[in-house]
C-alpha cells in the first residue's frame, strides 16, 4: 500500500519529534509507519542532522542503524559534523567521530567543523578537533583560516596559534605515542602472573 503525501509527511513529521524528545520508540514506532530516514526538509536537512543538532548518540545510532549516513549533506553541503561542531556538541561531536565522521568534512563554503567551531568560540570542540588531526591552517572559498573566523574569541585564538605552529604539534604527537606505549605496557603488567613462594 502506498502513502499519500500528506501521510509520508505526517510521519516524517514524526520521526523529527521523536528525535527531539530522544525518544526511540517513538522513531521506531515512525520508521516502521513508513518514516524516510534521509526524508529531507527544504534546506536538505535530514533526521541524521536533527540528531546532531539536538539529539544523543542513542539517537544517532539509531538512525545509522536504519540507514542513515553519517556523512549525508544538505542545501549547503554541511554534514552532522559540522553541525555538533558549529553548536558545540562536543560529546555528539565525538560520537559522530567514533561512527566514521571526519573532521576534514568540507561544506559548502570551503569550512571544516574547526572552521564553525572557532567562528562561534568552542574552545573545547577546537581542542577535539585540533587532537584529532584538523588543520589549523586550511582555508575556505574565501581564503578565511579558523584563525581568522575565531577573531572575538580570545581563547579560541591562543589555540588555534599554538597548533599552528608545526613544532608544537610534532612534540604533541610525540607525547601521546609515548603515552599510549606507556598505557600499553601498564596493562600488560597486570596481566603478568605474579611469582609464587620460592621453594
Amino acid at each position: 500500500m502506498t502513502m499519500t503525501q500528506e501521510e509520508q509527511k505526517r510521519q516524517d513529521d514524526a520521526l523529527i519529534r521523536a528525535i527531539k524528545e530522544n525518544n526511540l520508540a517513538g522513531m521506531e514506532k515512525s520508521i516502521r509507519a513508513g518514516a524516510k530516514i534521509d526524508a529531507a526538509n527544504v534546506h536538505g536537512v535530514q533526521p541524521v542532522h536533527r540528531a546532531a543538532t539536538y539529539g544523543t548518540e542513542s539517537t544517532l545510532v539509531f538512525l545509522l542503524r536504519n540507514g542513515a549516513k553519517i556523512d549525508a549533506v544538505d542545501k549547503y553541503g554541511e554534514q552532522p559534523v559540522h553541525r555538533a561542531a558549529e553548536l558545540g556538541r562536543s560529546e555528539m561531536l565525538k560520537s559522530l567521530f567514533r561512527h566514521g565522521s571526519r573532521g576534514d568534512a568540507t561544506d559548502g563554503m570551503g569550512r571544516q567543523p574547526l572552521h564553525w567551531a572557532a567562528r562561534m568560540g568552542r574552545g573545547d570542540v577546537v581542542e577535539f578537533l585540533l587532537e584529532n588531526g584538523a588543520d589549523p591552517m586550511v582555508k575556505d572559498l574565501w581564503h578565511k583560516t579558523p584563525l581568522d573566523l575565531a577573531e572575538n574569541y580570545l581563547e579560541v585564538q591562543g589555540l588555534l596559534k599554538k597548533w599552528s605552529d608545526p613544532d608544537f604539534r610534532e612534540k604533541w604527537r610525540q607525547e601521546m605515542a609515548a603515552g599510549a606505549i606507556h598505557a600499553h605496557w601498564k596493562r600488560m603488567a597486570r596481566h603478568v602472573p605474579k611469582p609464587g613462594p620460592s621453594l
